[in-house]
């Protein structure tokens, strides 16, 4: 299917099991500026029509378009989360793709000048959106999305610790 979300899966049911209603939006997957103003008005008339106050973009299209939606639906407070940057930023360095980033990174200074907030869970992605989509700093929260195995090693505890934790447990 070239749609993403046909309201069922892990995280629909994970969100219905939390008391939460679930409105599923058909998303085109490709570039169609018909299919993604299709998009934009059904969040718009959703936002309106539930009287939204808190939006959560997640992901790049809902990022872009999910702001713009919410800001003319009068949301109160518009979070943005981005996991990295998209393949439209891959190394392909043809014509077409050169367009297409250009244009992507003019609707992000859109997306990011409509939100409140802008939650990045890289370093390398916030520089980016920073010196290339006027990402203004104080709008970043700033996470990781990874585990630091290193954390978790035996090799992270001291070995005195190590040794009382088993005297311990015996």
């Amino acid at each position: 299917s070239d749609t993403h979300d046909d309201g069922n899966g892990h995280y629909a049911d994970l969100i219905k099991s939390w008391g939460v209603v679930h409105i599923s939006v058909p998303c085109y997957r490709y570039v169609s500026p018909l299919q993604d103003l299709k998009y934009t008005y059904s969040l718009y008339r959703i936002f309106r029509r539930e009287r939204i106050d808190v939006v959560i973009n997640v992901a790049n299209k809902p990022a872009i378009y999910g702001s713009v939606a919410a800001t003319l639906a009068s949301a109160n407070t518009i979070v943005t989360t981005l996991f990295g940057l998209g393949m439209v930023f891959s190394e392909q360095d043809d014509m077409r793709s050169r367009i297409l980033r250009a244009i992507v990174r003019s609707l992000y200074r859109l997306a990011f000048r409509l939100s409140d907030h802008v939650w990045l869970t890289n370093e390398s992605d916030c520089e980016y959106f920073r010196t290339r989509c006027a990402l203004q700093q104080d709008k970043v929260i700033l996470t990781k999305f990874w585990v630091d195995t290193h954390f978790y090693s035996a090799t992270a505890v001291a070995p005195e610790a190590l040794t009382s934790l088993r005297t311990e447990l015996s």
